[in-house]
């Protein structure tokens, strides 16, 4: 290896850990965060695999309520009915954790996605010009998540 190849390989894996803070995921708020600052309706929009090489689109809606309860919902494009889950979120932090909110999970026996509850932690972030942003999504891996949008 040349040591020109070998300089700019050193530089890439030295630069590598800002990823996340400059080029990658938004990190939580370092703030104090309340229940009045994130309770109300907040809605994300995407898609999701259904069977092998078909996804649809859906719209989730989690509604925090002040007192620690939610309300979700899914509508899912071309599904006959909404399908709606209940559960209970505190927060830690610049994070908010969820118990028996739905997720997506791929069963490999039937080759088809399926509505799971479970308990999850998504992250609270900093929203441009004030205010939180609550980010996080369907899945495990925080690299499939998106910011909610804060309906009321």
């Amino acid at each position: 290896m040349s040591t020109t190849t070998f300089a700019i390989l050193a530089v890439c894996v030295a630069l590598l850990p800002a990823c996340g803070q400059w080029g990658g995921l938004p990190l939580p708020t370092t703030r104090t965060v309340t229940p009045k600052d994130i309770a109300g309706v907040w809605t994300s929009e995407g898609s999701r695999p259904m069977e092998p090489n078909k996804s649809v689109s859906y719209i989730l809606k989690i509604d925090l309520h002040l007192h620690g309860s939610f309300e979700q919902t899914i509508t899912v494009s071309g599904a006959p009915t909404t399908i709606s889950q209940k559960g209970t979120w505190n927060i830690d932090g610049g994070h908010i954790d969820l118990d028996h909110v739905l997720v997506e999970e791929w069963d490999s026996t039937t080759e088809k996605g399926l509505w799971k509850p479970e308990s999850t932690r998504w992250d609270i972030i900093d929203a441009f010009g004030g205010g939180f942003e609550i980010f996080g999504g369907l899945f495990d891996d925080p690299d499939s998540w998106r910011a909610f949008n804060k309906a009321r």
